[in-house]
């Protein structure tokens, strides 16, 4: 049973899921400098850790590519045009291999995020790798 759930043949489709699924990432990215107290509903996404491990590296680039595109347009969501600034900045400074790179070892070292949507390992990952991550 193949565990990635979108096949080559559906490649086309699969970009477009990974843009809706990156969307997503707008709540987690609205988050500006003050802290917030009300909840968040961000949606799981289409992908969990576990199976982007394990697809090939075509599909895990084709899918990030989407997440990346979903952090870009954070601002379409509510998140502030500085907020944005900063992922932006920090993406612009990696190659796409990079983020994918950053993505793949997140997954690796942090076991329970295999059970979660790749959305939010981004969101974490990116967070942690351009020292965007808060300080308590």
């Amino acid at each position: 049973m193949e565990t990635w759930p979108f096949s080559r043949v559906y490649a086309p489709k699969m970009l477009l899921l990974a843009l809706a699924g990156a969307s997503t990432l707008g709540p987690a990215l609205a988050q500006d400098e003050t802290v917030r107290t009300e909840k968040v509903n961000v949606h799981q996404g289409f992908v969990k850790g576990a199976q982007y491990l394990e697809a090939s590296e075509a599909d895990r680039r084709t899918y990030i590519m989407g997440l990346v595109d979903g952090v870009l347009s954070a601002g379409l969501y509510g998140a502030s045009a500085t907020r944005v600034a900063r992922y932006q900045h920090c993406l612009e400074q990696m190659p796409g291999d990079r983020v994918e790179s950053v993505l793949f070892q997140y997954l690796q070292e942090n076991q329970e995020s295999q059970d979660i949507g790749v959305n939010m390992s981004l969101f974490f990952a990116l967070s942690e790798a351009c020292g965007l991550v808060r300080q308590p």
